[in-house]
């Protein structure tokens, strides 16, 4: 099994545009009102989120996208991708969403998706 060779700083940058990315994402300026009616939200119920603790999902948010991002490297290190097209390849195939979302949520998710399969 060939060693992989994972540039840390590349995959902290990578978790902080795919953060960022998500939270212009679903912001009011594009398609927070969408995703709050496709999840049946009101902005009392969001308030109440808000209060019950944002700050501890957006860690586990940041974390988890790094984990991503890690998991990204080493997968693209092993496979020795060396190519735009082939990371955009590979991109494509690990933003696979396996939740069951509302079809009125899927494009906005889905764009969302492709956003932070180019930001890898």
């Amino acid at each position: 099994m060939p060693t992989a060779n994972v540039n840390i700083v590349a995959v902290l940058v990578a978790a902080l545009v795919t953060f960022i990315l998500g939270a212009f994402w679903y912001s009011p300026l594009l398609f927070a009102r969408q995703w709050m009616q496709a999840q049946g939200y009101t902005p009392e119920k969001l308030e109440q989120m808000k209060k019950r603790g944002a700050a501890r999902a957006y860690v586990i948010s940041a974390l988890c996208y790094f984990v991503m991002a890690y998991v990204m490297a080493l997968f693209v290190s092993y496979v020795n991708s060396t190519s735009v097209v082939q990371g955009l390849w590979l991109g494509f195939l690990s933003v696979g969403d396996r939740r069951r979302l509302p079809v009125r949520l899927s494009p906005d998710h889905g764009g969302g998706a492709l956003g932070v399969a180019l930001s890898r």
